[in-house]
């Protein structure tokens, strides 16, 4: 057996160049930052929380960790020190307890302590699972050095001096533990009595700010992480700067009405300024999300906010306010979404992550800065966090005033959890909430009260589209005719399923048409690359001075968020809130002017004239109730509409007030917090797998490649998908980069990757890839098509791999 090191010379991490990193100064360090975390607490509370975080490392004290923090390469699996740093923290923080007479009071946050020493690592797991004991290791004298650890425990907090920790007490303490876990978990069964949705929240709040401050301790500690607050001053230059920029658009059809509106706004915003939470409801097209970040600026200036957040449901939308907010505000963003994120390695899950994290990480990963643009995804699991390593998004989230933009994407099922949720921060943290959208969801069965509602409406107002309801169904082929005949220079169809979308833009493409026209096919089975270039073409196209016809062929990619404008698109049959997105495509600047009137036409599509795909993809309920309120007549003005989504909203949550998910909310009280932790924001009914396609784009069209990619390519001198693929297999290439270049690389490798069906990625990358744990390539190059994507497996005889 390894000799025991003396605990006062035991280390962290390994040495660099210039430093040593003792275990004693972590966590002393750890102390010191952790404290500092905390919401106001009292003594016995910070006393349990300083213990906790001595105990969370003690154990890399332990000769096998030593010697293997100490080796050269330190990859893989270490010695496990997390569960028995919980072990060690019961102990003692039973003992305290005791002794201080505040057991009764403080078991349950001494119980969820142990289960987040244990997690600090990975995944927030359920506290019933610490009845099963694999937390409680079984010691002997050799283990570490009790002796020294004993010392340091009782320097670093002097109330602990009548509490003896040595290897025989510990040893006797397996059995009684047990015990109490059980004890106290039968404690924390609410079981049938009474309780309350939003005071549970709170408590299940400050328990992840104090697993907030435990991470913020231990990764905070090994590398100092500050942020960017907002002053006074810098939230005034903002708002000078978007004023500016909004008189650059003052030959904008709707310019007039913008400013009308952005300063009826405002004026709202002031006399409601006390409020938490705000909805921010002005038509298509008005610039919500620049009265938004006005109204940011001006809370900050006013109300001394320090920090802006911007939440968008897809990539799409975060990328285009990300530079909206660059050019308005002539302000630095820092994004945090799926690009931008590296995947973990087992090092988070084995404990030895702290050997190579770096400040920008923690910073990506913490927030730390005062302007953050990030996605529905992120978001949430900063809210309600599945791993420990989320919990840090918590840690510069005061004081933050939080954008989130087309909440109606939102899942239903957790809509009220997520609005309780987020209730409870904005008590705690002081945040002030700003809602966006055209089709804003019911906010009565999640919050305590109301939001303030901040509209636009006037008399003036132009009828910019018109909303038609064709009363038979079509197919394929009658869909084509249809878009065909009409006389339109812009026209998109948007269908719910991709082989729908393939299927009418292949009719359209065969179609023989006299006069000159562009066709494009948009969908999720083209790589984020080739789908942004499509869009930038596509935007590009729509506003050049040109009388050439232009038809897009799109699934939902183009509904939310999407900046283009068409004279006449065809929906097929969708819920509410989707054909509502999708007018706001329609006449979107009022290009056609006051006489004129966009066309937006629902139409029931049936596959091959038999099967209605709308069901596949949206509840029937909704779809019925959605037809329910058309029915009343078949058109529809854009003054109307408000009126349909609300109708469409009372009659949705009359039939399900989608309140079963709250129950969740007791269940994670009672310690089963997976209930929270693993709730989706956007539901999935199959399962996706990774494809990397090695799709490079024509010579013509690299003029409409991100430049954000480009930056990306002249980084790695990379301008070939097939070389970037060879670099990520070659784990030399890989292993001696920094952690900015391996998530840089990371980023830029993503632009490639599709995440593709079960069923459909098998017709397409050989079964075994995907068992070697990496992102398998695209077998065959015809697989990948110029203009339709990853489509080849609609053909018919496209049989390669059945």
């Amino acid at each position: 057996m390894p000799a025991v090191k003396p605990f006062e010379a035991c280390v962290a991490r390994p040495a660099d160049a210039e430093n040593e990193y003792p275990l004693i100064s972590h966590l002393a360090g750890a102390l010191e930052i952790g404290i500092s975390w905390l919401q106001e607490e009292d003594e016995t509370q910070r006393h349990l929380f300083q213990i906790a975080v001595l105990c969370h490392d003690t154990f890399k004290a332990q000769p096998e960790w030593q010697r293997y923090i100490n080796r050269k390469n330190t990859r893989g699996d270490g010695p496990i020190h997390a569960p028995p740093g919980a072990y060690l923290f019961s102990y003692i923080g039973y003992h305290y307890l005791k002794q201080e007479n505040q057991w009764e009071a403080f078991c349950c946050e001494w119980i969820r302590f142990i289960r987040d020493i244990a997690d600090h690592h990975g995944t927030l797991k359920n506290l019933d699972t610490l009845e099963e004991g694999r937390w409680i290791k079984a010691l002997t004298e050799e283990t570490i050095d009790f002796s020294g650890a004993e010392t340091f425990f009782h320097q670093q907090i002097p109330v602990l001096k009548s509490i003896s920790i040595n290897a025989a007490s510990l040893e006797k303490w397996r059995k009684q533990v047990r015990d109490l876990v059980e004890e106290v978990l039968d404690e924390m069964d609410l079981g049938r009595e009474e309780w309350n949705a939003m005071e549970a929240m709170l408590e299940l709040q400050n328990w992840r700010q104090r697993t907030t401050a435990l991470m913020v301790a231990d990764r905070f500690e090994i590398q100092q992480t500050e942020t960017h607050w907002l002053e006074k001053t810098e939230h005034q230059k903002n708002l000078k700067e978007i004023s500016a920029f909004c008189q650059k658009a003052a030959h904008h059809p709707l310019a007039p009405r913008r400013q009308k509106a952005m300063e009826s706004i405002m004026k709202q915003v002031q006399e409601e300024k006390e409020r938490q939470i705000f909805t921010l409801e002005m038509p298509t097209g008005y610039g919500k999300t620049l009265t938004a970040l006005r109204i940011a600026s001006w809370m900050g200036a006013e109300l001394a906010y320090k920090k802006v957040i911007y939440v968008a449901p897809y990539l799409s939308i975060l990328e285009q306010t990300l530079k909206v907010i660059q050019d308005a505000m002539q302000a630095q963003v820092l994004e945090h979404h799926s690009l931008a994120i590296m995947e973990e390695t087992a090092q988070e899950e084995a404990g030895t992550l702290a050997t190579t994290y770096r400040n920008s990480r923690l910073a990506t990963e913490a927030w730390a800065h005062s302007i953050v643009c990030t996605t529905f995804q992120q978001f949430f699991r900063g809210i309600l966090p599945r791993k420990a390593q989320h919990t840090l998004r918590r840690a510069f989230l005061k004081d933050a005033v939080i954008i989130i933009d087309e909440p109606q994407i939102f899942n239903a099922d957790l809509w009220n959890v997520f609005l309780i949720s987020l209730e409870a921060m904005s008590r705690m943290m002081n945040l002030k909430i700003i809602f966006l959208s055209a089709t804003m969801p019911p906010f009565q069965y999640g919050l305590t009260q109301e939001p303030a509602r901040l509209s636009f409406t006037t008399q003036d107002q132009p009828e910019r589209f018109v909303l038609r309801i064709l009363p038979d169904p079509m197919n394929e082929e009658e869909i084509i005719d249809h878009c065909v005949a009409g006389n339109y220079r812009t026209q998109c169809v948007i269908v719910n399923t991709i082989r729908d979308a393939y299927r009418i833009y292949k009719g359209l493409e065969e179609e023989e048409i006299e006069e000159p026209r562009e066709l494009y096919l948009v969908h999720g089975l083209m790589t984020p690359l080739h789908k942004k270039m499509i869009i930038e073409k596509i935007r590009e196209r729509l506003t050049a001075v040109s009388s050439e016809r232009i038809l897009v062929v799109s699934t939902q990619v183009l509904e939310a968020g999407v900046d283009v404008s068409f004279q006449r698109i065809i929906r097929a049959r969708t819920i509410m809130p989707s054909l509502i997105q999708a007018a706001g495509r329609v006449n979107r600047h009022n290009e056609m002017g006051n006489e004129g009137r966009g066309i937006l036409e629902m139409v029931t599509l049936l596959r091959e004239g038999q099967r209605d795909t709308s069901t596949a993809i949206y509840p029937r309920g909704l779809l019925r109730i959605t037809d329910q309120q058309l029915e009343e007549k078949m058109e529809w003005k854009e003054s109307e509409v408000d009126q349909l989504i609300q109708n469409y909203y009372v009659e949705m949550f009359r039939e399900n007030t989608y309140e079963q998910s709250i129950v969740y909310i007791r269940d994670a009280l009672e310690g089963k917090w997976d209930k929270l932790g693993n709730l989706e924001v956007f539901s999935q009914s199959y399962q996706k797998l990774s494809v990397f396609i090695p799709w490079d784009p024509s010579e013509e069209d690299q003029k409409y490649l991100p430049e954000a990619f480009i930056q990306l390519q002249k980084r790695f001198q990379i301008n070939c998908a097939k070389d970037l693929y060879d670099c990520y297999q070659d784990w030399n290439y890989m292993k001696n980069r920094s952690y900015e270049d391996r998530k840089a690389f990371m980023v830029l490798f993503h632009y490639y990757v599709i995440g593709v069906s079960l069923k459909d990625a098998l017709q397409h990358v050989p079964r075994e890839d995907f068992l070697q744990g990496k992102t398998p390539i695209l077998f065959s190059e015809d697989g990948y098509h110029q203009e339709t994507g990853l489509t080849s497996h609609f053909e018919e005889d496209y049989n390669k791999f059945l």
